[in-house]
Parts: C-alpha cells; sequence; structure tokens
C-alpha cells in the first residue's frame, strides 16, 4: 500500500518541478532565451503556474479527503484568482525598481517597502481566510507563517541562482527569475504549507 504522505511529499515535488519546466518552456523555446526577449510582450506561462500553485496547495487537503472533488475545484478557482491578483501586483512592483522617470525618496522607498509587504500578507490571509473557512480551523498566526514561506521564495530564488546559473552566466535576481526559480520555490513552499496544515494534529 502506497504511504500517502511520501506520495504526497513526491508529488509537490514534481508539480514544483513541472511548475519550473511550464516557465522555462516559454522563456527557452518561445521566447528564446538570450538577450532580454523574454522581457518583450506578454508572458502566458505564468497565468499557467499560478493555477498549478494552487492545485499544489490543495493536493494534500484532497488526498487526506478533507476536501470533496466539488470543493476542490470551488477552491482551486479562488485561489487561483488570488494568486493572480498577487502575481499582477508583484509584477508591477518589480517594473517600479527599475523605472528609469521614477523618483525615490525616503518616503517612496518605504510606501515601496509596505507594499510589497502588504503583498506577502495579502497572499498569507487569502489563504488563511479560505482554508480555515473551508477545510479546517487554523490559528491566525498561519497568516503571518503562510506570508513568510512565501517570501522565502526570494532568497531561496538568489541562494539557487547562485549555485546553478543554469543555461546563462549571470546570478542576480534577473537571472534568477529567467530560470524560473521563484516559480519552482513558491510552488513547493506554498505546498508543503498546504502538506503541513492538512496533516496537523
Amino acid at each position: 500500500m502506497i504511504d500517502k504522505k511520501k506520495f504526497t511529499l513526491v508529488v509537490i515535488a514534481l508539480l514544483s518541478l513541472m511548475n519550473m519546466g511550464v516557465w522555462l518552456f516559454e522563456i527557452v523555446i518561445i521566447k528564446g532565451w538570450y538577450g532580454l526577449n523574454w522581457l518583450e510582450g506578454v508572458l502566458y506561462s505564468p497565468y499557467l503556474a499560478c493555477l498549478i500553485v494552487a492545485v499544489t496547495y490543495l493536493f494534500a487537503f484532497f488526498v487526506n479527503q478533507q476536501l470533496s472533488l466539488g470543493k476542490t475545484i470551488v477552491f482551486m478557482v479562488t485561489l487561483y484568482a488570488i494568486n493572480i491578483v498577487c502575481f499582477k501586483s508583484g509584477e508591477y512592483l518589480c517594473h517600479l525598481m527599475y523605472c528609469r522617470f521614477c523618483f525615490w525618496g525616503r518616503v517612496e522607498i518605504y510606501l515601496f517597502l509596505l507594499s510589497g509587504i502588504s503583498l506577502y500578507l495579502l497572499l498569507g490571509f487569502s489563504y488563511w481566510f479560505f482554508s480555515n473557512k473551508f477545510i479546517l480551523r487554523c490559528r491566525k498566526m498561519a497568516i503571518l507563517s503562510l506570508a513568510i514561506i512565501a517570501f522565502l521564495a526570494v532568497p531561496l530564488s538568489l541562494i539557487t541562482i547562485t549555485l546553478l546559473p543554469g543555461f546563462g552566466h549571470g546570478t542576480n535576481e534577473v537571472d534568477a527569475v529567467k530560470m524560473g526559480y521563484p516559480v519552482f520555490w513558491t510552488t513547493l513552499l506554498v505546498g508543503l504549507s498546504g502538506y503541513t496544515l492538512s496533516n496537523r494534529k
């Protein structure tokens, strides 16, 4: 008989790798790796990536029979919408970082940092709220935990690009994004968060 916990962890890891693969397929095959072609036009892989993140989070709950198929689909669509909002907001903040015509005073920097923190807290609150309302009771401390766990994708991506530059030689934050490391780590960490909550005693 298959161990459900091990099976769930393996699937979460595979979904994380698949999500990174979806991103790299668009960057390498469709856009072309070299240069900044990948920044031109619209990227479509993030929209699929947001869906895979939602699926990964809910997978452990589904395996443990804490969610019916119907509720899983409704919850998945809801989380997908939340992920899209957070992604588009984060994308806008990242573009502001490289704005040539923006004035960056102390107030602007504080507002930028506050916006980034608020974005992660929004993500943590949204996942907590729907998990607490429709799946199982969660302490409000889970909001902060989910927000911090999601944020960890940033430093982990920077460490990973230093150790594994991938197809290029750069090791900065842009190269990390290009390699899809934030996609991988976000999917894995969010999936493990769902796994931890699902198996909580």
